[in-house]
């Protein structure tokens, strides 16, 4: 088949929504269809990535979402923080010009090709209005609609906004041939907005070799990935990190490595001496942060919500490190790490729950027991296996 992908993340941007793209164009191109991208680039080219064509769209000026940087001031972060807060609570779609120029690219490539298939994914609201758009103009081509999050039912949105998206959600759901997302309970979510039974379940996954080996860092290391962002923050862990140290109950020079954080955090100076914070990272340097790690962290706070794994999650699984997730205890991430035996889950709010974890960990780590993970349980999640999942329903529905 010919599938056109639409969106808003793709190499070589580093980021998870990216990587989940980058895994659909892969290995459907490497099942032998041909795939076509339509992605937002800082210009207008095309290249050749992994067997797929790949036309980047310039994005538009964006004055209703300020990006963050690693040089930013605590002032200047706040402020950002607010200007995108208010406009996440008033704009439904942040790239209408950018939407109306992949429109028309899309229509001079389905004058050159037969497409068969478009998969759209969400968010940006974007790419799902303009894959809406081509199936109205071609109802005979198929589309899938992917939902990396909630979209009408995500309490970070205004009720006013919330209510907008409802509508726009209820008209994609009736209009794709299939929806997919992430978990579980997110399906089970846009189920109650639409009629039809056209759902799959697609993991995000990882997309290396698994790391068997469990190799002990000389001070105990607990490591975090990535971005801070709305209410997750690591208050709690640094509060139960600091107990411990004043309680010599930890090492005094173990270690906490903070990767990949655009958000200004305060530091105490207690632990001055063992936070250690770098900004962004190649994804090839965030995987061997994790490699050189004794505890690998997960922070995502209960607010409500269910079915948030972090994309972080199935990397950290395919790593013979444990992870200790502050999280919801009664979600899919606490689930997974159950299932996998990969660690510890702890609700982000009981932090004394949080420090006889960490000593759990630490003594571990003294006596040198490496984890026991179900290897052949966290295979399933590898990118490869999960979008197998949508190779076997093309193949059998379609």
């Amino acid at each position: 088949m010919n599938i056109l992908i639409i969106t808003n993340f793709f190499y070589p941007k580093i980021h998870i929504a990216s990587f989940r793209m980058e895994a659909y164009a892969k290995y459907l191109c490497l099942a032998g269809h041909s795939v076509y991208v339509l992605a937002e680039g800082d210009s207008n080219e095309t290249i050749i990535w992994e067997g797929c064509n790949v036309f980047y769209i310039k994005g538009s000026v964006d004055l209703m979402h300020l990006r963050f940087h690693d040089a930013d001031s605590v002032f200047w972060h706040k402020i950002k923080a607010g200007i995108n807060y208010i406009n996440g609570r008033i704009f439904l779609d942040k790239k209408i010009s950018w939407q109306k120029r992949v429109l028309r690219k899309s229509e001079e490539i389905m004058k050159e090709k037969a497409i068969d298939v478009v998969l759209s994914t969400y968010g940006y609201l974007a790419p799902h209005l303009i894959a809406l758009e081509i199936k109205k103009n071609n109802p005979k081509i198929r589309w899938i609609a992917d939902f990396r999050d909630e979209m009408s039912t995500n309490h970070l949105f205004s009720k006013m906004i919330r209510q907008k998206l409802r509508r726009v959600e209820r008209k994609i759901l009736d209009n794709a041939d299939l929806i997919v997302s992430v978990s579980k309970p997110i399906i089970e979510d846009l189920k109650k907005n639409s009629s039809r039974d056209n759902f799959l379940e697609i993991n995000n996954g990882y997309d290396f070799e698994e790391n068997k080996e469990c190799l002990f860092q000389s001070s105990f290391t607990l490591s975090y990935i990535g971005s801070f962002y709305g209410s997750s923050r690591p208050d709690n862990l640094l509060h139960a990190l600091k107990d411990l140290k004043e309680q010599n109950k930890l090492p005094s020079n173990f270690i906490l490595k903070i990767v990949g954080n655009q958000k200004p955090l305060v530091i105490s100076d207690i632990l001055r001496n063992n936070v250690f914070q770098k900004g962004r990272v190649s994804h090839e340097q965030a995987i061997n942060e994790m490699v050189t790690s004794d505890v690998l962290l997960i922070i995502s706070p209960s607010l409500g919500r269910k079915g948030v794994y972090t994309g972080k999650i199935f990397e950290y699984l395919a790593i013979n490190r444990n992870i200790l997730a502050l999280v919801d205890i009664n979600d899919v991430a606490a689930e997974l790490i159950g299932l996998t035996n990969s660690g510890m889950a702890v609700d982000n709010s009981d932090i004394n729950n949080i420090k006889k974890a960490i000593c759990i960990l630490y003594e571990q780590w003294k006596e040198r027991i490496p984890p026991s993970k179900k290897w052949e349980l966290i295979k399933e999640f590898s990118r490869k296996n999960q979008v197998q999942k949508l190779l076997n329903y093309l193949g059998q529905q379609w």
